[in-house]
């Protein structure tokens, strides 16, 4: 990994992160071995996306537009758990087949960042013996605004802000969706 994307992601060693190919060079890319199975667990990632003003500085043609960074899409990578740090701008995380967290203990904290832009979270694994959660383990999507989406390949949903239903207790999530698998604190106000 470059130190440019290392200022961006913290991780094992044996997770590969490259940009990803084609018109979404600004994703990262981070992928395990060919199959996640037999990988060690127990870490955490860290991600962070290009501030909106790198972003803006990049567009004015003030830094190279290669520098930027606006989302991660992460495979053949299960971990304790994921932390990422969105911006104000526009943000993507995108788990895919085989990715997930896989814990009892810590959770997974997706931060979409105060703003009023969109951004999206996908999710995709799906496990047949064990069901659509068993890799989503205690994940909580914080700063979800109205323009915000989420995406659950695994059980082919899509969910918006006016999609949110109140637990009680201040736990909000969505309908379908086991609360001990995927929670969503609104920014504050809405």
């Amino acid at each position: 990994m470059s130190a440019q994307l290392s200022s961006f992601v913290s991780k094992p060693s044996w997770i590969n992160a490259q940009r990803a190919r084609g018109r979404k060079s600004s994703v990262i890319q981070l992928t395990g071995n060919s199959t996640w199975l037999r990988q060690p667990v127990a870490w955490q990632a860290t991600m962070r996306t290009s501030s909106l003003k790198q972003r803006q500085a990049a567009q004015q043609g003030l830094i190279d537009p290669a520098d930027i960074v606006t989302g991660f899409r992460v495979n053949n990578a299960m971990a304790r758990n994921w932390v990422f740090r969105g911006s104000k701008a526009s943000d993507l995380i995108d788990f895919q087949a085989n990715a997930g967290a896989i814990t009892k203990r810590s959770q997974s904290v997706i931060n979409f960042g105060k703003d009023a832009v969109r951004d999206q979270f996908f999710f995709t694994n799906n496990t047949r013996t064990h069901g659509p959660f068993n890799h989503m383990q205690r994940f909580v999507i914080r700063n979800f605004g109205k323009e915000d989406v989420v995406t659950l390949r695994n059980i082919g949903r899509t969910f918006r802000f006016s999609d949110l239903v109140s637990y009680g207790n201040g736990v909000m999530g969505f309908r379908g969706v086991d609360p001990t698998k995927l929670r969503v604190v609104p920014i504050s106000g809405l």
